[in-house]
C-alpha cells in the first residue's frame, strides 16, 4: 500500500472509530513505538531509537493531555502519574542505552490497552456510551481534541 493510500486509510479508520477504539489506537501506537525503539537499540541504530522514544513520549503525552483531572479524581491522578513515570522511563532508556525500561513501558502500555479493549469488547448494548466512560479519558475525535492528529503519528 502506498504511503498516500495508507494515510487515507488511517484517517478513515480514525474518523470512523468509536471513542474506546481511539484510546486503544493511541496505546497501540505508543507500545509499538517503544518496541521499535528497543529493536533500533539492538540494531545499534541510535538515531532510530531516539526517534521512536520521542514518538512514544509524544503519544503518551497525548494520552496524558486527555485526562480530565477535575472529574477523574484519584483515578485521573494515578493515571497521570503513571504516564509521567512511563515518559521518564523512556527517557532513561535512551540516555542509559538500556532496553529494560523500554520493555517495562511496553508491558504497562499493553496492560492499559488490554483493559480498554475489554471495555470496548462488550455487546453494543453493554458498551459504555461516551458519558459513561471514566472521566480520566478523553476520546473525542473532533478537530480540537488532538486525537484527530493520530494519523500524523502512526
Amino acid at each position: 500500500m502506498s504511503r498516500g493510500a495508507y494515510a487515507v486509510y488511517t484517517n478513515s479508520e480514525v474518523l470512523e472509530a468509536a471513542p474506546v477504539q481511539l484510546i486503544c489506537m493511541l496505546y497501540k501506537a505508543a507500545r509499538e513505538a517503544a518496541a521499535r525503539a528497543r529493536q533500533h537499540h539492538l540494531d545499534g541504530d541510535i538515531f532510530g531509537r531516539g526517534r521512536q522514544v520521542s514518538r512514544a513520549v509524544e503519544l503518551i503525552a497525548e494520552l496524558a493531555g486527555c485526562v480530565d483531572a477535575a472529574q477523574g479524581g484519584d483515578l485521573a491522578a494515578n493515571l497521570i502519574r503513571l504516564y509521567d513515570y512511563m515518559q521518564h522511563r523512556l527517557q532513561q532508556a535512551h540516555l542509559a542505552q538500556s532496553t529494560a525500561p523500554l520493555e517495562e513501558v511496553e508491558a504497562l502500555l499493553k496492560t492499559l490497552e488490554t483493559g480498554w479493549e475489554q471495555i470496548g469488547a462488550g455487546s453494543p448494548a453493554q458498551r459504555p456510551q461516551e458519558e459513561d466512560l471514566p472521566a480520566a479519558a478523553c476520546y473525542a475525535a473532533g478537530p480540537d481534541s488532538g486525537i484527530s492528529r493520530l494519523s500524523l503519528v502512526l
